[in-house]
């Protein structure tokens, strides 16, 4: 593993060449490396920043969730308004975080929240990520489902996606003996 101070920039070079540039602001965990060292799996930091407030995403504004779709690129949500609107109203719950009152993220779960838990929607706004915002809407989530014995979500595979995930507690599938199965239409 190869880790260096570069001004006020940590810089983590993984050993499959995969460079995680983060500023320098808190505690860093290095959660998995193999015998020799190298790290295998994710960084996690402590966040000092000022923590974003947590609450019901109780009235859905088209506009507001246009913009965050659009702007986190997830535009074939937004191709068909009434359909995700419908999504939001059929969701289980639907948080918000918020700074000084601006969305900043939400998350959206699906499922009977008794035996198992879809995080269908975890997005933040591209200016706010990076911020441990949606790191506490995934923390509410878990916070609420407690009891929940699954609580699961299909993303993208990519390294920092993998990474973050498998630090907020994840496993792939493969991990735990399963395959999943996705029908898309």
């Amino acid at each position: 593993m190869h880790c260096e101070w570069l001004a006020d920039i940590f810089v983590i070079k993984y050993k499959w060449g995969f460079a995680e540039v983060m500023e320098k602001a808190g505690e860093y965990k290095i959660i998995q490396t193999d015998q020799r060292g190298c790290l295998t799996a994710a960084i996690t930091r402590k966040f000092e920043e000022k923590p974003v407030e947590i609450r019901e995403y109780a009235e859905y504004n088209e506009k507001e969730i246009v913009r965050l779709y659009t702007e986190v690129g997830w535009t074939a949500y937004t191709d068909n308004l009434s359909i995700l609107r419908k999504g939001f109203e059929n969701s289980l719950l639907v948080l918000g975080a918020y700074e000084n009152n601006e969305l900043a993220g939400i998350i959206r779960v699906v499922g009977d929240g008794f035996t198992i838990v879809f995080v269908q929607d975890i997005l933040v706004f591209p200016d706010q990520q990076r911020k441990g915002v949606g790191r506490a809407l995934l923390q509410e989530i878990f916070d609420r489902y407690k009891n929940v014995r699954q609580i699961e979500l299909a993303t993208d595979n990519t390294p920092k996606t993998i990474a973050f995930y498998k630090s907020m507690g994840f496993r792939e599938f493969s991990e735990l003996g399963c395959c999943g199965f996705m029908k898309c239409g």
